[in-house]
């Protein structure tokens, strides 16, 4: 779906986990199009959150989507493809029971460059002044963070890198990315690092597990975790 329809099921889920734990405030982690979401929720409420957190998150959009976008009866036949495969793991993960939709073109056309800079618009907090700075590291009292890798194939006995060893050929030569996201467009308020040996997948711990032996992402969030806790958060 659209950034702005994914930002508010989160705000709904959120308000609904503070009501329950009553916690003051939350930290957000997002991975990917997730990263969006957590920006958007911190821009309505940013006094009930605590931090946000991307993980390979295309902030200023990625070219997959573009090249979906603009690919003209291939790139229809792409939406589709992401479409069927959206619904089938919404349905697996009872999204549909929910009632929640799923919209392939509104979720490429927010994942564009156009799209992410009308976003980024909307929500400018984090989001770094210069092609391959770092953001505002905290705004409105939410400190913001961001990971992101550049790998591609990361185990040979992942089917999945294949699809991420095509998926980079979108991207300009020599640019550093993660086969979906770009190392730069990864960049939200204070980069931690963004140089991971992972690839997009890998930040998902997907697929069952295999990924480089250099690089736990399990860790990765556990320290993410450590660093939000030792800073009171």
């Amino acid at each position: 779906e659209s950034s702005e329809v994914r930002g508010e099921q989160l705000l709904k889920q959120t308000k609904n986990i503070l009501a329950i734990s009553g916690a003051a405030k939350v930290n957000l982690i997002g991975h990917s199009h997730g990263g969006h979401s957590v920006r958007y929720v911190a821009a309505q409420i940013p006094a009930q959150i605590a931090s946000v957190t991307t993980m390979a998150t295309p902030a200023k959009g990625a070219p997959m989507a573009d090249l979906i976008i603009n690919g003209g009866d291939i790139g229809a036949v792409g939406a589709k493809v992401l479409q069927a495969a959206g619904s089938l793991l919404n349905y697996f993960t009872g999204g549909s029971t929910l009632g929640l939709d799923v919209n392939a073109n509104k979720s490429l056309a927010s994942l564009s460059t156009a799209g992410s800079a009308a976003f980024n618009a909307k929500f400018p907090q984090g989001i770094p002044t210069t092609a391959c700075g770092e953001g505002a590291y905290q705004v409105n009292g939410v400190k913001y963070y961001s990971f992101g890798g550049t790998s591609k194939g990361t185990n040979a006995f992942d089917p999945l890198d294949l699809i991420i060893n095509v998926v980079t050929l979108a991207f300009p030569k020599g640019e550093a990315n993660d086969g979906f996201v770009g190392r730069c467009s990864s960049h939200v308020g204070r980069v931690v690092r963004d140089n991971y040996d992972m690839n997009h997948i890998d930040f998902m711990n997907h697929m069952f597990g295999l990924r480089a032996l250099t690089t736990d992402p399990k860790a990765v969030y556990r320290e993410q975790l450590n660093r939000l806790k030792l800073a009171g958060m």
